[in-house]
């Protein structure tokens, strides 16, 4: 199903976030729970922009979500890349993740494709 407002399905976000999450050893299976632990957010930091998180991806706790999605969210906001979650409510409530995804994905191309 297309989000008409952003041209891009769930389908192609999950697709796109499975090759980077591959990448990393992060298993994407959906728009909610599989960032919830905040690990998706910071390998799209981390992939796009290597060394911008600060810390070793490695180093990152998934037992600390909140933490990393924290941090993740304020690397957005330093690279001006709009995002319109609360930390507390990432990986939630799908159609808030789909409007953040889609903002991620079309911002990408800022970085490296």
């Amino acid at each position: 199903r297309t989000n008409s407002t952003k041209g891009l399905s769930k389908e192609s976000l999950i697709q796109w976030a499975q090759e980077i999450g591959n990448k990393y050893g992060i298993k994407v299976t959906n728009i909610t729970s599989s960032w919830s632990n905040g690990l998706m957010f910071c390998a799209l930091i981390d992939y796009y922009e290597p060394g911008k998180l600060g810390v070793d991806f490695k180093s990152l706790n998934p037992n600390n979500g909140l933490e990393n999605i924290r941090l993740a969210f304020k690397i957005f906001d330093e690279l001006g890349i709009p995002n319109y979650l609360d930390p507390e409510d990432a990986g939630k409530e799908p159609l808030s993740m789909m409007t953040c995804l889609c903002g991620l994905y079309k911002v990408k191309y800022i970085f490296k494709t």
